[in-house]
């Protein structure tokens, strides 16, 4: 008789583990994620956060702001884009930034402001 309570108590733990595997599929949400926000050029970045540059992005962005700003890229470039940090202790993160300038007269990078940490 042990026997058979054994088993069945090793049946009610698998099925037990089932059902609550299950329900996690079932039911687990994926977590949230961050959207980058999109730029396409001429704005003026008042927020830390991710932003992503759309495909046409070109012109000046202007970051104002110390909170930690990422500018991501795509593999394919960018013309004529300028990034230009306004403010003093300006904290500045960029991924995949290729920018092709179509005149040397100005710069793709510049800071106006001393003192900013940039990865």
């Amino acid at each position: 008789m042990s026997r058979t309570i054994k088993k069945s108590f090793l049946w009610f733990v698998g099925f037990l583990f089932f059902v609550i595997f299950f329900i996690i599929i079932l039911f687990n949400a994926p977590l949230p994620v961050k959207a980058a926000t999109g730029l396409s050029g001429g704005e003026q970045i008042t927020a830390g956060g991710e932003y992503l540059l759309t495909e046409d992005a070109t012109g000046i962005i202007e970051i104002s702001t110390t909170d930690s700003v990422t500018i991501i890229g795509n593999t394919l470039g960018h013309s004529d884009l300028r990034i230009r940090c306004t403010t003093s202790g300006a904290n500045l993160s960029i991924e995949d930034l290729k920018i092709t300038l179509s005149s040397y007269s100005y710069s793709a990078l510049s800071f106006t402001a001393a003192a900013i940490p940039c990865t």
